[in-house]
């Protein structure tokens, strides 16, 4: 309520079109619409929303993870699984926003503590070559990779009960979400 409070203090926002790039889960958004403004809430796309699942994963199978932050990993790939469907279906889910977030704190604490995997290598060149969002490169840059990653790595054993699958069916899972 403050940023929005002054926001409106700045421009009243009834009838205006706003893009709301943060990563506030969507609720300054949703309250400005509230207002009357016509608004595109970046963090709110199911694309947006799977980068924090990404930071997990290649979190949780770093050659330097810690317990910790790998614990940290797999509760974020958990609560992303339950989650995500929910809010990129109902905006105002709040709870699933919520999950959201916290997933994302979790899995951003666990990617500082661990560093990422080769698909962020690829998703950075395929960002940098084609101009592609981060969250999109290293999507697909995972995408490709996760087929021969589960077969060099015993590290895919945790992600794969957070999904709540066999390893062999992991790709699968990560895709469908």
């Amino acid at each position: 309520p403050l940023r929005l409070n002054w926001i409106d203090t700045l421009a009243s926002l009834a009838g205006k079109r706003v893009l709301d790039v943060g990563c506030g889960g969507g609720i300054l958004s949703d309250s400005m619409a509230r207002r009357g403004a016509d608004v595109l809430g970046i963090d709110l796309s199911g694309k947006a929303l799977k980068v924090a699942q990404l930071h997990a994963i290649e979190a949780a199978t770093s050659g330097r993870h810690n317990e910790v932050a790998r614990a940290s990993a797999l509760q974020a790939i958990r609560l992303i699984r339950q989650a995500l469907p929910r809010a990129v279906q109902d905006g105002s889910d709040l709870l699933a926003r919520q999950q959201m977030q916290e997933a994302a704190l979790l899995a951003g604490i666990a990617i500082d503590n661990c560093g990422t995997g080769v698909a962020h290598c690829i998703g950075h060149a395929l960002g940098t070559l084609y101009h592609l969002p981060h969250g999109v490169a290293v999507t697909v840059a995972l995408e490709a990779v996760l087929p021969w990653n589960i077969r060099e790595s015993a590290a895919y054993e945790g992600v794969a009960q957070a999904f709540e699958v066999n390893v062999s069916e992991l790709p699968a899972a990560f895709g469908a979400l």
